[in-house]
């Protein structure tokens, strides 16, 4: 591989637009049975920012995510993401739950959103597959769905008041299945527990950068960074090239297959500036909504876990509840936000986020507009099931405070107040959906457009619902099965 300046060659066997998860664990399971010839171009349009300019400068890229596109809606409502090399892998917090069976069958178990054109079970040794690549920590006491292999590491410590949790909780509540290593995994030291992952002083948790470049400097690859993708050339429902802008020169590579890795906005804008139509593309943007709820104790001190999120709860997450409101997942932070203030007490305090699933609405969208050169991405409202789901954080923090020494109960002011969720979970999902249908979705269960045969699209963009789990790890283990299924 070389980071080259301008292809190497007229028609690539492969091109892939972007180069965080989504691209980089398709072209993992590509390369295992590519031939010695083959070749492989990846075009991405940021910079390859290394590890330490990003500590050096305090910041993942040199590109500023929000001046990307254009926002028309919600004031509030944001999307945040990082364009560079590695993209998202550079900023991520790296919490890895695998989705439940469930949320594959919304429509068929509870009677709303879709049901994803796959199952679990497809999807299940994908997810062991990207669990041992990462070097992810977990606990073998899982019992949430079947598992086919163990963690490759140990789960991180819990704090004292996650410990009664999960005693009361038997079953339901567990450490975070992450990608912050428990004890160091290859080139990777254990967790620091600083909290700031997205800057990790000591780049632990996996990235691209630290974990998947002998991925990206096969012989086979070549990497243009600065390659700004503006639009695919297609002819008969086959798509013949890529057209991409860098250093004011607009450049056009040939390729036999074409995968779109970028996101949930740049995948669909880029199809429908390349003059791709069909009802759903683009449509149904979204992401979960959550809030937090603060806690100070009684007598139980807390902060020991080992590493920034410690474990998750599933308490209020399956059953039929969600027929009428979204499923629920916690989150225990173990980073220090503001302590108390009372002598010898300054560590009787927790915080807890509240994810709950939003369903897809058709009216959020992205939109092509020939007159402007960014992505309109227009998000109106979130969806009545989740908010719905969301309010229900007051009683679950009442349920908490009956099985913990707990004094006082705050709550974020914005959601208290007006309702507000957080501004993002830097989650985005939906706008290219799968399904079997080719009228209701734009790709198939295996990433694959319906029309244009060798084109894939890759990433969260392609999700029907929006579980509350986090999505990056089966997007990458998606991104495996697709590479997969060319082949099978």
């Amino acid at each position: 591989m070389a980071f080259v300046n301008q292809p190497k060659q007229h028609t690539y066997d492969l091109v892939l637009v972007g180069s965080s998860f989504a691209s980089g664990f398709f072209l993992y399971e590509y390369l295992k049975t590519a031939p010695e010839n083959a070749s492989i171009l990846v075009l991405e349009r940021g910079n390859r920012n290394p590890h330490q300019w990003q500590l050096e400068n305090q910041k993942n890229s040199d590109i500023d995510w929000f001046n990307t596109y254009i926002h028309e809606g919600l004031s509030h409502k944001d999307w945040m993401f990082t364009i560079g090399f590695g993209g998202s892998s550079n900023c991520w917090t790296g919490c890895c739950p695998r989705q439940l069976e469930n949320d594959f069958r919304m429509k068929s178990k509870y009677g709303v959103g879709r049901d994803w054109p796959i199952s679990y079970a497809d999807l299940e040794p994908f997810y062991a597959e990207v669990e041992n690549f990462m070097g992810m920590s977990g606990t073998d006491e899982w019992s949430m769905t079947p598992r086919s292999t163990k963690y490759p590491l140990p789960p991180h410590r819990l704090t004292d008041p996650e410990a009664a949790l999960m005693d009361h909780y038997k079953g339901f509540y567990y450490p975070q299945s992450t990608a912050r290593p428990s004890r160091t995994f290859k080139n990777r030291p254990r967790c620091c527990a600083s909290g700031i992952c997205r800057l990790c002083p000591i780049d632990s948790v996996f990235t691209i950068q630290n974990s998947m470049m002998d991925i990206f400097e096969d012989p086979r690859v070549d990497v243009i960074t600065g390659a700004h993708v503006d639009r695919l050339e297609t002819n008969n429902n086959v798509v013949t090239g890529a057209v991409y802008k860098k250093d004011g020169k607009e450049i056009t590579v040939k390729g036999e297959l074409f995968g779109l890795g970028a996101n949930g906005i740049f995948n669909p804008y880029i199809m429908q500036k390349s003059g791709f139509e069909h009802e759903f593309l683009g449509r149904r943007i979204h992401e979960q909504v959550s809030t937090w709820a603060g806690f100070d104790l009684k007598g139980m001190k807390n902060y020991q876990g080992s590493t920034i999120i410690t474990g998750q709860g599933f308490m209020w997450y399956d059953g039929d509840h969600r027929k009428e409101y979204g499923a629920c997942m916690t989150e225990f932070n173990n980073k220090i936000r503001k302590l108390r203030v009372e002598k010898d007490r300054w560590n009787e305090r927790m915080y807890i986020q509240f994810v709950v699933e939003d369903l897809p609405l058709d009216e959020n969208r992205v939109i092509y507009d020939p007159k402007l050169d960014k992505p309109i991405v227009s998000f109106t409202k979130f969806s009545d099931y989740g908010m719905r789901g969301l309010e229900k954080v007051f009683d679950y923090a009442d349920e908490l405070a009956g099985v913990l020494p707990v004094e006082r109960i705050f709550f974020d002011e914005k959601f208290e107040k007006k309702r507000i969720p957080r501004s993002t979970e830097a989650h985005i999902q939906g706008s290219v959906v799968m399904g079997d249908d080719p009228t209701t979705s734009v790709v198939d269960g295996n990433l694959v457009h319906h029309t244009h045969r060798n084109l894939l699209v890759l990433g969260s963009s392609s999700f029907p619902t929006g579980a509350p789990a986090n999505p990056t790890l089966t997007l990458s283990a998606l991104s495996v099965r697709a590479a997969y299924k060319l082949r099978t």
